[in-house]
Parts: structure tokens; sequence; C-alpha cells
């Protein structure tokens, strides 16, 4: 086996020469089911997903009780999308140094704790903005950037299909939690954000519970670094999904 052809795979990220024992995909998804699972339910409750899925359906009730204005409660998925753009490569360095487990559990609960304190905000609009970007500051190393670093380091002939089940945990989040909570929401807004709350720190048990402590290290297989900007994008997704549902109102 030649140093180029060494070279090749490594650039790639995915080693395909056939002297290199690499694990098939039946075997990667038995040693790697639990990893993949706590990735999917991360990105699923993490920053990125349930707050701007479920801004929109929270901003009549606001209206209604404070009597913010519709610009002003625009300002929230924006402000949230440019807090998490400017804290991804921070994310990803806090991750390479301290791994994934410890950082974005730590994060998932914190974002369990700031639903609650969102309900005890009000009737100021700046009290209530004030605890939201605190919310995603704390919360930032629960975004895709980390979950997905769970099944890079540990998928290799199936990295792309365990990626896609990964970040399919927030489309599934995204379609379940708004038809589930829509009514309760406009019954209670804060009763919403105790639900989301909890949901979000039962995720953070289950991820703590079945993500191993370390990362693996790996002799034989290169581990595919996803860009930034690509996980920029999912998030900056979301906002402009958000700021179309806000407009509704």
């Amino acid at each position: 086996m030649s140093i180029h052809s060494l070279k090749q795979d490594n650039v790639s990220g995915v080693n395909n020469n056939p002297e290199v024992g690499l694990m098939n995909r039946r075997e990667e998804i038995r040693t790697y089911w639990k990893e993949l699972l706590a990735a999917t339910i991360g990105t699923g409750f993490g920053v990125a997903t349930p707050i701007f899925y479920t801004t929109g359906l929270f901003v009549p009730s606001l209206r209604t009780e404070f009597g913010w204005s519709l610009s002003e409660l625009s300002l929230l998925p924006l402000v949230g999308c440019f807090i998490i753009i400017i804290t991804s490569p921070f994310v990803g360095r806090i991750i390479d140094k301290y791994g994934v487990k410890i950082p974005t559990s730590v994060s998932l609960i914190a974002l369990s704790a700031s639903f609650i304190c969102l309900t005890v905000s009000g009737p100021s609009f700046t009290s209530f903005m004030v605890i939201w970007i605190v919310m995603h500051f704390v919360a930032a190393e629960s975004t895709p950037v980390s979950f997905t670093r769970v099944v890079t380091t540990r998928f290799t002939s199936m990295r792309g299909l365990s990626l896609g089940i990964t970040l399919g945990g927030a489309g599934i989040v995204a379609f379940l939690v708004p038809k589930l909570l829509g009514d309760t929401i406009a019954s209670d807004w804060r009763q919403g954000y105790y639900v989301l709350s909890a949901a979000v720190l039962a995720a953070a048990i289950i991820f703590w519970l079945l993500l191993p402590a370390k990362d693996p290290v790996s002799e034989t297989c290169s581990v595919m670094n996803i860009p930034a900007a690509t996980l920029m994008s999912i998030d900056i997704s979301v906002f402009v999904n958000r700021r179309g549902l806000l407009s509704e109102f």
C-alpha cells in the first residue's frame, strides 16, 4: 500500500483500501447504535431545534399578555441565530479539547433551566430578551456541531447515513412538537415552556447515559471534520423557516 494511497484516503475521510480492516455496515450499527441514538436525540432537543420551531406558537400569547409588538418578537429568532453563528467555532474548539459528553450535557441542562427562567420574565420585553440571549450562549454546546462530532468519530462506511439519521432528529422534533404542544401553548404559554424544559432535561439524561465518556481513537480510520459553515447553514435554514412563520401573526 503506497503512501500516496494513504494520503488520498485521509483527504477523503473514508478509507477505501481493502488492506485496511474497516467495520462493515452492520458491525458499525451494532457497535455504535447507542451513540447514534444519543446524537439523534440531542440534535432534536438541542438549542437549534425546539426554540426555533416553537417560537411562533408563543407569539400570540405573549402579545396578548404583555402587549409586545410583532417587530419586537421577531427579533428573538434573529438574535438566537446570530448567537449560534458566532459561537459555533468556539463550540468546535471546546469539544476538540474536552470531548462531547460533558460540555453538551451541561448545555442541555442549562437550556432546560432557561425555559423555566423565561416563564418568570416580563412584563418587560428587555428582561425576556436578556434571558433569551443568555440561554443561547449557555446552550451553545447543544448545536449540531457537537452531535455530528459523535457520529463522525465513530462511523466510517455508514458515516453518511449516520449523519442523515442524526440530523433527522431535528426534523422529527420540528414536526411533532408544534402538533403536540400547540394547544398547550395557546392556553397557557408558561405551561408550554415547562413542558419543553422537562423534555430537554429528559433528553440530557438520556444523552448522558447513552454516550461514552471519551471519543474513540482510531488508528485505521481518519475522522471527517464537518466545515463550520455547513453546520451553520442548518441553523440559518431553521431561522429562515421561523421568520416565515412569525410573519403570519
